[in-house]
């Protein structure tokens, strides 16, 4: 990303532009590898952006029980803050064309901060790092389907299409995301203690996930970073998150719902961690879809300075048709679901 374009972002992470899953490469090509070594690398710069910094500005600080028996009535803290700067560019459609505009979307964030979590480091990890999609169905509030659309590298980066349904009269939408799941804890002792993971959701769009009667479709951004120190110290949750509803509710009264809504995934997702303490046996195993190939082979765009596909410009996806023709005949197509013991 070059200067400018950073300036144009400050505090706002990556534009809302929608990544084409037909431009990822095969993860079996020479591309691949330079393509995931350049996407690590520009998530490693978000991270480095999350709250708190002079690129943020103050929201709320929210005061929340964790529903613990063991625990204070209000013993959890979370922090929020809101984007300095201008909002990120976003694709919309305007008389029947697609024009790049100022989506009136605010990037919003929360930091929190976790007594006693050292030792459920593998239970955090399992619950976020390994299931960020599913593990959304327990604490985002609405959400009811999490369904993997693509892989490209099992556990790395995979493409799913996330669903919510909302309370009368808020219509049910839809979200498809790139994923992007990174372990950067050390891997030798003599580099320390210190443990952390990442989890950064772009926009995108899959030809087996088209927009369906009756159900709006949204744009979702988001960078999670867990990490704690020393066992013994408090483990640490920065998370930031962008998102348009595509619907009629007007963006500025979504912003100024952000801050609370991020705050109570909080105790949520740790309710939802003590499954861990105490597995039910009977419990049905979780759905899976299998892996999906790439639908077509990736077809590399001209290069630009600080150019990353589908993030940071992409192709008008009316040429991209006129030059390579219309999608597989499995558009459209539901995997079948299987289960994972």
């Amino acid at each position: 990303m070059s200067s400018k374009q950073s300036a144009q972002n400050r505090g706002g992470m990556f534009p809302l532009i929608p990544i084409q899953a037909s431009e990822l490469p095969l993860s079996t090509s020479p591309a691949f590898a330079a393509y995931k070594t350049e996407l690590i690398k520009l998530t490693t710069s978000f991270v480095r952006q999350l709250p708190p910094n002079d690129t943020w500005i103050p929201s709320r600080r929210f005061q929340l029980s964790s529903g613990s028996t063991s625990s204070s009535p209000r013993d959890i803290v979370v922090d929020t803050y809101q984007q300095a700067g201008p909002s990120p560019m976003m694709d919309v459609v305007q008389n029947g064309r697609v024009v790049r505009t100022d989506s009136g979307v605010k990037w919003h964030a929360r930091c929190s901060s976790h007594e006693g979590q050292g030792s459920r480091w593998e239970q955090w990890k399992e619950a976020l790092l390994k299931n960020f999609p599913k593990r959304q169905l327990d604490y985002v509030d609405g959400c009811t389907e999490a369904r993997r659309l693509q892989v490209l590298e099992e556990g790395l980066l995979e493409v799913w299409q996330i669903t919510h349904s909302l309370r009368w009269p808020r219509s049910e939408r839809d979200y498809v995301i790139l994923v992007l799941t990174l372990d950067t804890s050390p891997t030798t002792k003599e580099q320390g203690d210190h443990k952390s993971f990442r989890i950064v959701a772009f926009p995108a769009e899959h030809p087996d996930a088209p927009v369906r009667p009756g159900v709006l479709r949204g744009t979702f951004g988001s960078v999670d970073h867990v990490s704690i120190k020393d066992p013994n110290e408090p483990l640490i949750w920065r998370s930031a998150v962008a998102w348009n509803n595509g619907g009629g509710t007007p963006q500025a009264i979504v912003n100024l719902s952000s801050a609370s809504t991020l705050a109570e995934q909080v105790p949520r997702f740790l309710n939802g961690l003590r499954r861990f303490d105490h597995p039910d046996p009977n419990a049905p195993p979780i759905l899976r879809p299998p892996p999906l190939p790439v639908m077509r082979p990736w077809i590399p765009p001209p290069q630009e300075p600080g150019y990353l596909p589908g993030i940071i410009s992409r192709r008008d996806e009316k040429t991209r048709r006129e030059e390579n023709g219309p999608y597989s005949s499995q558009e459209g197509q539901r995997p079948q679901e299987t289960a994972v013991a």
